[in-house]
């Protein structure tokens, strides 16, 4: 009898497979490890599951390329793990198992999480693939001018698509505000690249590239605040 499962399956049946590990194993402690978790805990309590004994887990940890080939042993270390609201005995049990594989815990509600990680994940990934997806029509010539800065903006646009579709449709409110951001962004800088004579045209350009310097400044870690 296990005193810890981990549900570790894609998001459209991370709900049910959870549900299933809590009547299989009534003793245990069961975490899934899905990137969004409000749902599922309305799933589970709609379901009547114990949800006493489930503690939603994010890590924020990953790579663009899937299967056993591609595992590392150091995916997790030093990397958030969010850990949502749960009893303080499962919290901690489930603390002691994030730490053991390196991760750093983070303590968060489930809302709190599905929006954080719709704009430091999510949103992402859905540009990268938008990026990505103009290279189709380069020329090979171009292509071989390729350098760091577009390998970086694009790398995890080679991750799984099927997977992603699932991520998108459980939080496309949160994701399609952040687009909605974005677009407008864009929208301002088509109109002054449109007419760079026009009055404040560059300094909207220049707004646009200081805003992003600013919140750049705020990533922690290597490119960014300490």
């Amino acid at each position: 009898a296990p005193d810890l499962v981990v549900v570790a399956v894609p998001p459209d049946v991370a709900m049910e497979v959870t549900r299933s590990a809590l009547e299989q194993f009534p003793a245990a402690t069961v975490i899934d490890v899905t990137s969004v978790k409000a749902g599922i805990y309305e799933g589970l309590t709609e379901a009547g599951a114990d949800i006493a004994r489930f503690v939603g887990t994010h890590p924020m940890a990953g790579r663009e390329r899937g299967g056993a080939v591609s595992a590392r042993s150091d995916l997790f270390t030093a990397r958030p793990w969010v850990i949502c609201e749960a009893e303080e005995g499962r919290s901690q049990r489930v603390d002691s198992f994030v730490r053991s594989l390196g991760a750093t815990p983070i303590m968060m509600s489930a809302n709190e999480h599905d929006r954080a990680v719709a704009l430091m994940s999510h949103t992402p990934q859905l540009l990268s693939s938008v990026m990505a997806a103009r290279l189709s029509d380069a020329s090979p010539v171009a292509l071989s001018l390729a350098g760091g800065g577009i390998r970086d903006v694009t790398r995890i646009a080679a991750s799984d698509p099927a997977l992603w579709i699932q991520i998108v449709q459980a939080h496309a409110e949160a994701i399609g505000e952040y687009l909605q951001g974005v677009k407008a962004d864009v929208d301002r800088l088509l109109e002054a690249l449109g007419d760079l004579g026009a009055t404040g045209s560059r300094s909207a350009i220049a707004d646009l590239l200081h805003a992003g310097n600013a919140g750049v400044s705020q990533l922690p870690g290597k490119h960014g605040v300490s």
